[in-house]
């Protein structure tokens, strides 16, 4: 459907804001020793520090770390909860031979470790690009996918290595790693959606988007977006459900509210039904998201306590791209997660929640749309 008139102002932060910081999840993980050994689940943690192992994936930040932590604390910081260790992939499900490039490993494991800067990503796109190593491919989209950020990247290159990563996945027999690839490429093309939405409704309110022809082809490629989007998060959810994957299945439905929330900011004052219907898709994935993970409490660090308080975090910030009267909501929110990312020290999820809390509680947002820039969170 062609949109109708909709005013769209910077106050929907979360649009111009870097989206691996506050919005997307992603899946950093480790696969290549998964492929490559016969016990694969003795290495699937990543080193941290001298003598601890970080069993629990990341997050937001794509890393753990030691180090930089809220009072004496010395905890680390696992600032999400995604791991695929716990059903790693089996080499003898896929026939093909992994051509190993072990340069290339080394250096993407340490950038890993490092933050989402440009220039870190060029070398990520540059390393995918000239590997053979069909696991690094893999690895690489597990990590730009969280680390996208629209201020800085092209959504069009990322789908592309994303896409070439998928068709990887398959031939791999890479289940849960398809399934976070697949919500990645379901919430870009969500995006591309809402950008071309809000284009065409500005179009329209200048009278400079009537056109017959124009309306037709905008119609025919919001449908193709649109059928890519619902396809893809549809296909994510049920591969992670088949594999059992809890980790996979929970950034699937992250992904899918996430999404939701941007289209719903989008249909304000331009299709208001699509807006609440949106609302409620954002909702009921949060609430899923939160079903699975209370649901695994008993086998996680803390009952969950962090893996939570970072969905929590997630959900206030998509609250408020539905207007003043989910503000309070979101703050309430927000205040708990700042409790509990202080109670066990982590460094990164304090930093976002008490940023998050500025923005909630009246701080000014930066015009990103005339090139102001905001405070750095890494």
């Amino acid at each position: 459907m062609v949109p109708q008139l909709i005013v769209f102002a910077h106050s929907h932060e979360a649009w111009l804001i870097p989206i691996s910081i506050l919005v997307l999840s992603g899946i950093g993980k480790i696969i290549w020793d998964l492929l490559k050994k016969k016990n694969p689940a003795s290495s699937n943690s990543v080193s941290v520090g001298d003598h601890s192992k970080a069993t629990i994936g990341v997050v937001g930040t794509g890393n753990t770390v030691t180090g930089d932590i809220i009072g004496n604390q010395n905890a680390i910081q696992n600032n999400f909860f995604i791991s695929l260790g716990d059903k790693p992939i089996q080499p003898k499900e896929s026939k093909e031979k992994i051509e190993q490039d072990l340069k290339a490993r080394v250096e993407v494991e340490a950038i890993m470790k490092l933050s989402n800067t440009p220039h870190n990503k060029k070398r990520l796109r540059e390393i995918f690009a000239n590997t053979k190593d069909n696991a690094v491919k893999i690895q690489i989209s597990l990590i730009l996918g969280p680390w996208f950020d629209p201020t800085e990247d092209s959504i069009g290159e990322t789908i592309t290595l994303t896409e070439e990563a998928i068709n990887l996945a398959i031939r791999l027999k890479a289940r849960p790693e398809l399934a976070a690839l697949l919500s990645y490429k379901g919430i870009f093309y969500s995006t591309l959606y809402t950008q071309e939405y809000v284009e065409q409704s500005v179009k329209l309110a200048k009278g400079q988007g009537e056109h017959r022809g124009l309306m037709d082809y905008v119609e025919r490629e919001l449908k193709h977006k649109e059928d890519t989007y619902k396809k893809s998060f549809a296909e994510a959810k049920s591969i992670a459900e088949q594999e059992g994957n809890y980790e996979a299945l929970v950034a699937v439905f992250l992904e899918i509210g996430q999404a939701a929330a941007l289209r719903g900011a989008a249909f304000l004052l331009g299709d208001i039904p699509r807006r609440i219907k949106e609302k409620e898709a954002m909702r009921a994935a949060f609430v899923s998201a939160e079903t699975i993970i209370k649901d695994q409490a008993d086998r996680l660090p803390n009952n969950g306590e962090l893996q939570i308080a970072n969905l929590q975090h997630n959900l206030a910030n998509n609250l408020r791209m539905f207007g003043r009267g989910e503000i309070e909501e979101a703050l309430k929110i927000e205040r708990e997660v700042t409790k509990v990312a202080e109670k066990y020290g982590d460094r990164a999820l304090y930093v976002k929640s008490k940023f998050l809390l500025g923005r909630l509680e009246g701080k000014p947002v930066p015009d990103y749309f005339n090139g102001e820039k905001g405070e750095s969170l890494i």
